[in-house]
């Protein structure tokens, strides 16, 4: 650019106010434009890659511009200028023009890697908007496919969480019919296996109630069947099987546990027997969590009763409490005491 600057100098002479004008004009307005340029360019890009593409595009217009502005202005003031007076001044002239246009063909060089660099810049550019693209959709089928799963995911909770509470009333009924089917069983413990003979259980079971509890064996104790628990008979010093006592009425059941509690520990042909309810194990684990508050009542000389299934009844201050929940009689029982203590 100083080249150019000076060759026109030489060409145009000593500068008069309105060569100064022009070339003022000349050099002024490259300037301008590219300030302007640059801040249009800096207000509407944003994409890193747009703005090298675009500040690439506008500095190769900017280039062609005062390209072409200064080789208007060389026509002109060649036009204007006297021929040169002698051989060596036009040598000298030739040698400068020689020296612009190689300078010229620089710039050209340059242009051309630009636009070689902007074209790159635009594959790019086109490389990366397809690749985004797929992008984009493949996070949209991924949204769309997250939601669905979301939504079954949803419908899945609300149905295990009905499909829960209708399993656990099943369950409870199933429990309930179980434990009825018990209710006219009775439990006996102790018995030593094969001490009732050849005679069967049921009649040696029905002398251990008429001679050992001391029971009339009226029509309303009749026995259904009686038999030992299912499993392998075990060795001599080990605990004998339990047996099993079905009666035909549930009445005669709760007679026979009365009277087995009323009698006390039996002593019946070298064994101790033992009568028990007949129940499932759940039960049986529910009525025995209410062993703690029965030996609290106890040591308050309370009258109980654990009623079927499992629920403790007992009468406190002339009033009748019913409690289905072990801890919530115990916690009952403890605080009375304590008032009681501050009293």
């Amino acid at each position: 650019m100083q080249l150019w600057r000076e060759h026109l100098q030489r060409l145009g002479g000593s500068p008069s106010s309105s060569h100064s004008s022009e070339k003022d004009v000349l050099w002024k307005r490259p300037l301008t434009s590219r300030t302007c340029s640059q801040k249009q360019t800096l207000q509407l890009q944003q994409d890193p890659q747009d703005q090298a593409l675009q500040a690439a595009r506008k500095r190769a217009e900017e280039m062609k511009a005062e390209e072409v502005l200064v080789n208007q202005e060389l026509l002109r003031r060649r036009r204007q200028s006297p021929p040169p007076e002698d051989s060596q001044q036009q040598h000298h002239t030739s040698s400068e023009t020689k020296d612009l246009l190689t300078e010229i063909s620089k710039m050209n060089t340059t242009l051309q890697g630009v636009a070689s660099d902007v074209s790159k810049i635009k594959e790019t550019t086109n490389e990366l908007k397809i690749s985004v693209k797929a992008i984009q959709e493949r996070l949209e089928e991924t949204e769309s496919r997250i939601s669905v799963v979301e939504d079954a995911t949803a419908q899945l909770t609300s149905d295990g969480e009905k499909h829960g509470k209708s399993i656990d009333i099943l369950w409870k009924r199933v429990e309930d019919l179980e434990n009825r089917s018990r209710r006219n069983n009775v439990r006996l413990v102790g018995l030593k296996e094969g001490r009732e003979g050849g005679e069967g259980l049921v009649k040696y079971i029905q002398g251990v109630l008429a001679d050992g509890l001391g029971m009339e064996l009226d029509g309303k104790l009749e026995i259904e069947r009686a038999h030992r628990s299912l499993i392998p008979r075990p060795s001599e010093d080990r605990p004998p099987r339990m047996v099993l006592i079905r009666f035909l009425r549930s009445a005669a059941r709760e007679k026979v546990l009365r009277a087995a509690r009323e009698k006390g520990p039996l002593e019946w042909e070298g064994c101790k027997l033992s009568f028990f309810p007949d129940m499932s194990r759940e039960l049986a684990e529910k009525r025995k969590a209410f062993n703690t508050a029965k030996k609290l009542l106890r040591e308050r000389g309370v009258r109980y009763a654990l009623v079927y299934p499992a629920t403790l009844k007992f009468s406190w201050k002339g009033q009748s409490k019913n409690f289905h929940v072990s801890s919530e009689a115990e916690d009952f029982i403890r605080q009375q005491n304590g008032n009681k203590n501050e009293k």
